[in-house]
């Protein structure tokens, strides 16, 4: 399919699916805590935070990058560690309306949540230019088709539904170091994500640590 789980030569294709299956959302036995989108098993010794903006450029090349497929491969798939997507909204308030409708789809269906995930950065245009407005986001997630509750998507821009577990994020990040996106928060430790030797030598560590 063409979306986000195709990002790189449809290795993630297979590794989210496996990991969706292996950490099953809707299951509490299996996943304590999934209020918040994760790639990997519920088993996973370690956790990575992942900061991103839907409307960073640097976001969107570092999730098509082979670094990217690489990381997963080596870290998620081997299944030492699972990734927790945080939206940090660093531009405007696009950027804070995408972060309470990201909430939004994942609370309302996770699996959709990939393909979702998947066209809103395939719609990346030049930040704060009106293509992350909430009527263009509406539109293009009514033309997915993915059976999501539209009413309660534009809720989530209109009545800030999720405004306090966006805020709660930021505060997280900024309490790890983070200063930007896309950046890394590994064993307590903000890397950006573009870093791959840093990033790299700092999973290693940590998964080496036990």
């Amino acid at each position: 399919m063409a979306n986000r789980l195709l990002w790189v030569g449809g290795g993630l294709a297979v590794l989210a699916v496996a990991f969706l299956v292996l950490s099953d959302p809707a299951s509490e036995e299996a996943a304590p805590d999934w209020s918040e989108p994760r790639l990997g098993s519920a088993d996973a010794p370690h956790e990575v935070i992942y900061y991103f903006d839907y409307q960073c450029p640097h976001c969107k090349h570092f999730e098509e990058s082979p670094e990217f497929e690489a990381l997963l491969a080596d870290y998620v798939e081997a299944g030492d560690v699972r990734i927790t997507f945080h939206v940090l909204p660093v531009f405007g308030p696009d950027s804070r309306g995408l972060a309470q409708a990201s909430q939004e789809v994942w609370n309302q269906d996770p699996d959709a949540f990939w393909t979702w995930h998947t066209a809103v950065f395939e719609r990346q245009a030049v930040p704060d230019s009106g293509w992350a407005a909430k009527g263009r986001i509406l539109e293009l997630t009514a033309g997915l088709e993915l059976g999501l509750d539209l009413d309660a998507l534009e809720a989530s821009f209109d009545d800030r539904t999720h405004a306090a577990e966006a805020q709660e994020d930021a505060q997280q990040g900024q309490r790890a170091g983070v200063s930007g996106t896309p950046s890394l928060v590994i064993d307590g430790q903000a890397f950006l994500a573009e870093d791959t030797e840093a990033v790299r030598s700092a999973l290693d560590a940590m998964v080496h640590a036990g």
